[in-house]
């Protein structure tokens, strides 16, 4: 064997232990993700929350990159509101919070994203593992404070599943 082959060789073997030792002791990539049956639920109990109130509402139920899973739309939702309701939605898949506490935050506008696709207005709360967001619960129809609480109650009724 060449002797400069041989040179060249040990460094490459040497980098390839070093990355596959570095490899093991790295944790796979894991994303969490809510089941269908768990948003039908979380849907549900908010449609219920906000017809106990006589509001009907659109529900969106979103994973945590505000892509849709799931649209239900209770009897009497007007649907204009529609497009309101996904675009709370996507707010709060970004930011992490619920857009009531956006809504809060309205009269200083520095202090929030800037995004022409979000609306600060109340109604969507993410659903979370811990800190880890994983999806989202939107709700329109009804006056912004309405619609946030709606979406609450749907979210609680299966944070005990979420673990």
């Amino acid at each position: 064997m060449n002797i400069r082959f041989r040179h060249l060789m040990l460094p490459i073997v040497l980098l390839a232990t070093l990355h596959a030792a570095k490899a093991q002791n790295e944790k796979p990539l894991v994303k969490k993700e809510l089941s269908l049956r768990l948003a039908i639920k979380a849907a549900q109990a908010a449609i219920d929350a906000c017809a106990a109130k006589k509001v009907a509402i659109h529900v969106y139920v979103m994973d945590a990159d505000a892509n849709i899973r799931l649209l239900l739309i209770s009897d009497g939702a007007h649907y204009e509101t529609l497009e309101g309701a996904r675009r709370k939605g996507y707010t709060a898949a970004m930011t992490g919070e619920p857009t009531i506490e956006l809504m809060k935050r309205r009269s200083d506008p520095a202090s929030l994203p800037k995004d022409s696709n979000m609306v600060f207005l109340g109604g969507a709360v993410p659903i979370k593992i811990g800190s880890e967001v994983i999806g989202v619960l939107s709700a329109g129809g009804g006056a912004p404070e309405q619609d946030a609480e709606c979406a609450q109650a749907g979210v609680d009724i299966i944070q005990p599943y979420l673990k």
